[in-house]
């Protein structure tokens, strides 16, 4: 699949922001703009308030509500109706405005953050996160647009034209590609997470950071359990080319794994931050309540599709 225009302009402008957020040199603000940027605290408990995405109860039901969507896209279907999509520019509008608005707004985290990296680490996660699901949207667009066209194509002799896409001129399968987008995601997860386990080092002291330690590393740790048991009582039937299914075998559960690893992790930080933060639900204060409604609204955006 060719690059898409949007992807390669996204893509130079990640690269640009990064580059200049990671450059030795200060960056000069605006006087308006070092106003309202948190001053630097003693420890993480101050220093935290830089952080200005969701976390705690409410992070947690956004990610949830963030892989539902990809997951329903996926498929081809609203995540609003459970319908087949049939508004492509719609779609598409809903996905761009997502991805410039999220990105945007962590973006502004990771100003607000620039001198604790591991909080900055962490924004740039949720920015690939929101990344992920804006190309997914517009992937889900151009989809959509194809199976209509299909649709058209093929009753334009017919006196009533179809306007709508129906399951005959859907392929669930192509729409499956657009889970390639979390390429991205899983890019960011693993670097957020560098920053996520130096703030767990430093907070080990907390209790809801122990406890969240304990939950979602059982909780790894009980999913590669399984997969173990399921790999050793599948292997163990006799087969014809054991070898073969020993290397599938092996992917799988490597696979379903990473997986875990990626979904977890994200719900895990959500509680991570919670902690640091002695905030469960993520209600943020007056100083952040902008920037955190506004990136939790952008990431709905997408959910609207039909």
């Amino acid at each position: 699949m060719a690059p898409t225009p949007l992807s390669v302009f996204t893509t130079r402008l990640l690269i640009v922001t990064f580059v200049g957020l990671a450059s030795a040199a200060p960056i000069d603000l605006p006087k308006w703009f070092q106003d309202i940027i948190p001053k630097t605290g003693n420890d993480l408990n101050s220093e935290i308030q830089c952080y200005a995405l969701p976390y705690g109860a409410i992070g947690s039901v956004s990610h949830i509500l963030t892989y539902y969507t990809i997951v329903l896209l996926s498929m081809g279907l609203s995540p609003l109706t459970w319908r087949n999509l049939n508004f492509p520019k719609i779609v598409q509008f809903l996905g761009v405005t997502g991805l410039i608005v999220g990105t945007a707004s962590a973006s502004f985290t990771i100003v607000r953050c620039r001198h604790r990296w591991q909080f900055l680490l962490i924004a740039i996660w949720k920015i690939m996160l929101s990344i992920s699901l804006g190309l997914s949207s517009s992937h889900a667009a151009r989809l959509v647009k194809k199976a209509i066209g299909n649709i058209k194509s093929e009753r334009d002799t017919e006196s009533d034209q179809f306007s709508k896409t129906t399951d005959a001129g859907f392929s669930r399968k192509d729409f499956r590609s657009i889970l390639w987008w979390l390429i991205l995601y899983i890019l960011g997860c693993f670097t957020g997470l560098t920053g996520l386990i130096s703030l767990v080092i430093q907070s080990w002291g907390s209790h809801i950071v122990v406890l969240a330690t304990e939950i979602f590393g059982g909780i790894m740790f009980g999913v590669t359990g399984c997969i173990l048991v399921i790999f050793i009582v599948v292997t163990a039937k006799p087969s014809k080319d054991v070898k073969s299914d020993m290397s599938w075998m092996i992917v799988v559960a490597l696979s379903c794994i990473c997986f875990a690893l990626v979904v977890l992790s994200a719900l895990y930080s959500d509680w991570v931050l919670a902690g640091l933060a002695e905030n469960l639900t993520g209600i943020p204060s007056s100083d952040n309540s902008a920037l955190y409604y506004i990136y939790f609204g952008a990431k709905r955006l997408a959910f609207f599709s039909f």
